[in-house]
């Protein structure tokens, strides 16, 4: 099905394409990356994981991730590791690398479903203590203290059609990067409204 949502959603691009030609070039962009997330998807370079709707998704995808593609002298992470690890990054924030992504102070909801408004700072204690769920500047982070970039695709479907899906793309570029493939996750929401 999710494949079938792919390809419905790559036609409908190709299609208004076809209709705006003042946009065809961002539309021949979006059809490319659709393409892309296709093989992507369909091909050996990923593997369907599921993973509980319990604040660590970004922390074990990106944790099984580095740990598909590596070596037999490669040390291995678990996401609990991975979440020790990018503490400090985030609580030295050199350059304010970490809380520009976050952005100003900002209303939000914790794992439990409680509506707080925090900054920069009460956000990564609150993460880094409760187990909540990480948002761009803790997957940032790990990017950095991984030295990989990290492609997240969001698909997200929609509510007006459940087999089209909106397709969302962030690369986080780390600081220092080892040369090693990116780091792809797909992450897959059941609803419009929700990243996890």
């Amino acid at each position: 099905m999710l494949e079938e949502a792919l390809r419905l959603s790559l036609e409908e691009s190709r299609e208004t394409a076809s209709n705006k030609l003042a946009e065809d070039k961002f539309m021949k962009t979006a059809c490319g990356l659709l393409e892309d997330l296709i093989y992507r998807i369909t091909s050996k370079h990923l593997k369907r994981r599921d993973v509980d709707h319990d604040g660590n998704c970004y922390p074990k995808s990106i944790a099984a991730a580095y740990n598909a593609g590596g070596g037999q002298d490669k040390k291995k992470t678990t996401h609990g590791e991975l979440r020790d690890v990018v503490l400090p990054f985030l609580n030295e924030d050199k350059d304010k690398r970490y809380s520009v992504v976050y952005g100003p102070p900002k209303s939000c909801k914790t794992a439990k479903g409680e509506s707080i408004w925090e900054d920069y700072h009460a956000q990564v204690d609150r993460v880094a203590i409760r187990d909540e769920f990480w948002e761009d500047n803790q997957v940032l982070a790990a990017g950095d203290s991984l030295m990989r970039s990290i492609i997240i695709y969001h698909l997200i479907p929609s509510n007006e059609n459940r087999d089209v899906c909106y397709v969302h793309i962030t690369e986080m570029k780390p600081l220092h990067d080892n040369g090693e493939e990116p780091l792809n996750l797909v992450l897959y929401a059941n609803e419009h409204s929700a990243w996890h």
